[in-house]
């Protein structure tokens, strides 16, 4: 079976298995990164759109381990936990700026591959990324994120300077950094045989406390000062992707560019497009 087979099969079970509850459509949408993603879209009566699913996540379970009435059932959950959220919140919560404010957030993305997309974003610069903005619900909404526009600003009748203090105040008191040796977590990891070997004890991994959106922990003031000082030496920081990077100690066993190829082979092979952070190392 074909992907563009599989994906018209899949909207055809949508729209089966919906029974007039919402509508099904195909749609382009823009991710990090620059990155276009042909998306399905449900959207019921209220006016309530899901998370998106993107056929091209189902399409190797549709070919191996899921028949396509499996994955419109999945979808369709989704769907219906998104209502639920969405029920959960007053009408017209995104309207009003002090309902926002207590849960914004920072994140960390490469700010050359978002350009376009950051041209319609408050964000401040870092190195050479850039530190943008976005809504995460507590508890268990917490998957329920919006990223903030300028236009959202507008609505509010704000600057960047208020949003920007109020996210890294948010950022810094609920997603604390969490500095961690990498052995150490793989030996907690369900995968972790005890003769298996375990990478170099002095690479370490710096994160936040809910491991989303983490990379944004290195430009936390003071960090890099921080680090530095716990090691006693400069450092490496390695972008392993939005969510996480590795600190490697500068002991003069690698080189720079060394590392260079090992990140971009890592992005090319091991991640998606729009989890990667950047295409180099960071030294200090």
């Amino acid at each position: 079976m074909q992907y563009r087979e599989f994906e018209g099969m899949l909207v055809k079970e949508l729209q089966k298995q919906s029974e007039g509850m919402f509508s099904v459509s195909l749609s382009e949408v823009s991710k990090n990164n620059g990155l276009k993603k042909r998306a399905i879209i449900l959207k019921g009566k209220s006016g309530c759109v899901s998370p998106t699913a993107y056929p091209e996540d189902y399409y190797r379970r549709a070919r191996y381990s899921m028949s396509i009435p499996e994955i419109a059932d999945e979808i369709i959950d989704s769907y219906l936990h998104c209502v639920a959220v969405k029920d959960s919140l007053p009408e017209d919560f995104f309207l009003h700026y002090e309902t926002v404010a207590p849960h914004v957030y920072c994140q960390l993305v490469n700010r050359k591959k978002n350009e376009e997309r950051l041209s319609g974003m408050p964000f401040e610069p870092w190195q050479d990324l850039a530190v943008s903005y976005y809504y995460q619900a507590d508890g268990k909404m917490s998957d329920y994120h919006i990223q903030i526009s300028l236009s959202h600003l507008e609505k509010w009748g704000i600057g960047t300077d208020q949003l920007r203090k109020d996210a890294w105040q948010n950022t810094l008191e609920k997603k604390r950094a969490t500095l961690r040796r990498l052995c150490d977590i793989l030996r907690e990891s369900p995968e972790y045989s005890r003769d298996g070997e375990l990478p170099d004890s002095s690479l370490l991994v710096l994160t936040n406390t809910d491991g989303v959106a983490g990379a944004v922990a290195i430009a936390y003031p003071n960090q890099i000062e921080i680090i530095r000082a716990g090691l006693d030496s400069g450092f490496y920081m390695i972008p392993c992707s939005i969510h996480e990077c590795l600190i490697l100690p500068d002991d003069g066993t690698y080189r720079e560019e060394e590392l260079n190829s090992m990140v971009r082979d890592v992005n090319k092979t091991q991640l998606q497009p729009d989890d990667v952070l950047s295409d180099h190392v960071y030294k200090f």
